[in-house]
């Protein structure tokens, strides 16, 4: 199934030159974050004041900033943070989102209007803005920085997931097994839940 799904993704980017070119280019900016200790030509932090706002040349490609410090270095190792932060937000706010809006979309009523209530008035603040301001009230560090951003960022797969889990439950299987005498958490562990999670682990991919 995994290999099915890779062929048909590279089958699409095949198809789509442009597409491809954007693929290889963000691959590449990847490899080059993975391997920043490997590729970066000076330390990130290094000063050198005798060669402060340097331009353009061979030793430094992209020349250095006020304090001597090589510019190119510090863009691969600041693109390692990123590219970290990304994959754990994605993970921490993919997961937690998408279990709240299973239970949501399955379940409806009270929980259903509680939780959405709670998303809408997440979602009423640019998000932004309001990363900055969680992060800043709990204190500067790069936990406090994933934990904020994945606050704003699940309300989206919550979303995604709720009604994903609402077309899921009204699916004929689905009523054949509650009419078998299938219990509500029993039809949510063995249906609902592993076809919105199949569903929805490719966004939180795309997302990251």
């Amino acid at each position: 199934m995994r290999g099915g799904l890779l062929k048909e993704i590279w089958r699409a980017l095949r198809s789509n030159p442009l597409s491809l070119t954007g693929f290889a280019i963000i691959m590449a900016l990847v490899i080059a974050a993975v391997a920043a200790p490997y590729v970066a030509p000076y330390d990130p932090l290094a000063t050198r004041p005798l060669e402060r706002l340097g331009g353009l040349s061979p030793a430094h490609p992209l020349g250095t900033d006020q304090l001597g410090r090589d510019i190119l270095s510090r863009l691969l190792y600041g693109a390692q943070i990123s590219l970290r932060i990304a994959v754990i937000v994605a993970l921490l706010a993919g997961s937690t989102g998408t279990l709240i809006g299973i239970l949501c979309g399955y379940f409806g009523g009270r929980i259903d209007n509680l939780l959405m209530r709670v998303t809408d008035i997440f979602m009423a603040f640019p998000q932004l803005i309001l990363a900055m301001a969680i992060s800043s009230a709990l204190g500067p560090s790069l936990e406090n920085v994933v934990i904020a951003i994945s606050m704003t960022e699940w309300t989206f797969f919550a979303r995604l997931a709720r009604s994903r889990a609402i077309a899921i439950r009204e699916e004929t299987y689905v009523e054949a097994a509650r009419a078998m005498g299938a219990g509500r958490w029993r039809i949510l562990l063995r249906h609902v839940l592993p076809l919105s999670l199949s569903h929805d682990f490719k966004i939180i991919y795309v997302r990251a």
